[in-house]
């Protein structure tokens, strides 16, 4: 049986305390169950601010492919800033948007996952190429399998909100 880390706070005095504020503030509804879905949006938003900088931050990187293929660092600030932007959307809305909320964090879910998924292919390659491996290649490996599961839990909510 899985267990969610929601149900093990909730084993703890602590995390009972927890879980009370969080509701004593009207935050429970909107990050408690979905908290890896709100980091990732964010996390994207700031991919979005640090690709829309000035400089050149993907041709230092192993990412430099993403050039080569052709894409350009404002083309990658603008996915990164509207995937996160609507998934905080999303997120935010998804009580009052029934099922509507659960099925657009679905498929920014899958977005996410795919482009993760993307960059750890590109990193792969990178290292194998290189000789040497990429400390973040793990990272984005468990991002999208998170992005997996967040898209799967969406897809069920969806289901189990449109009756």
């Amino acid at each position: 049986m899985l267990v969610t880390p929601l149900q093990k706070l909730k084993e703890t005095e602590k995390g009972l305390e927890t879980i009370a504020y969080l509701r004593s503030i009207g935050a429970a509804k909107f990050c408690t169950d979905r908290l890896f879905e709100w980091v990732v949006s964010v996390m994207m938003l700031c991919i979005s601010i640090t690709l829309g900088m000035s400089g050149d931050t993907l041709e230092r990187s192993a990412l430099s492919a993403l050039l080569q293929a052709g894409l350009t660092e404002e083309a990658l600030a603008s996915f990164f800033g509207i995937v996160g932007a609507v998934r905080c959307v999303a997120l935010f809305a998804n009580g009052a948007l029934r099922p509507s909320g659960a099925r657009m964090r679905a498929w920014c879910a899958a977005f996410g996952a795919v482009v993760w998924m993307q960059l750890a292919v590109i990193l792969t390659l990178d290292s194998i190429v290189s000789g040497r491996p990429s400390f973040v290649l793990p990272i984005l490996i468990c991002l999208t399998g998170g992005e997996f599961i967040s898209c799967y839990r969406a897809i069920f909510d969806a289901g189990r909100r449109s009756v």
